[in-house]
C-alpha cells in the first residue's frame, strides 16, 4: 500500500495551521476602543475614557438649549437612553462598542462617537 502523507509533511501542514492561527487572532483584536466622546454644535461636550469606567452603568444627563438626551455609558460602550426630541432615531439606535461607532441625534445636534487605536475602514477613510 502506498503511503500519500509522510510525517514531515504533516508537521509542516501543522506548523502553517499553528501560525495562521495565531496571525487570525492578532489581527481580530485591532480594534480597541479607548473614549467616548460628546459633542454638541461640533464642539467637545464631555469624553470619557472606557477603561477608567466600571461594570457599572453611568447615566450621563445631556441639557442644551436645543434639548435634553441621555447617555448609559460603562466600560464595554454608550447607548442613548432617553431623548425629548420628536424622531427618537438615536433612542432607537444600538450600543455602540466599537472604535468608529457613532450615535447622532440631529435636532439636538448632539454626536456620540467612540474613539480608539483601531484601524479605519474603507468607509471611515
Amino acid at each position: 500500500m502506498k503511503q500519500y502523507f509522510t510525517f514531515t509533511d504533516l508537521l509542516i501542514a501543522t506548523v502553517i495551521v499553528i501560525i495562521c492561527a495565531i496571525g487570525l487572532k492578532t489581527t481580530a483584536s485591532t480594534d480597541s476602543a479607548e473614549k467616548i466622546i460628546i459633542e454638541t454644535d461640533g464642539k467637545i461636550y464631555a469624553s470619557y475614557n472606557l477603561k477608567s469606567l466600571g461594570k457599572e452603568a453611568r447615566d450621563i444627563e445631556i441639557n442644551t438649549k436645543y434639548g435634553k438626551n441621555i447617555l448609559r455609558i460603562d466600560c464595554e460602550g454608550a447607548d442613548m437612553i432617553y431623548s425629548d426630541c420628536l424622531n427618537q432615531i438615536d433612542v432607537r439606535h444600538k450600543k455602540i462598542t466599537k472604535s468608529g461607532e457613532i450615535i447622532v441625534c440631529a435636532p439636538h445636534r448632539l454626536t456620540v462617537y467612540i474613539s480608539g487605536s483601531g484601524e479605519a475602514d474603507a468607509v471611515s477613510r
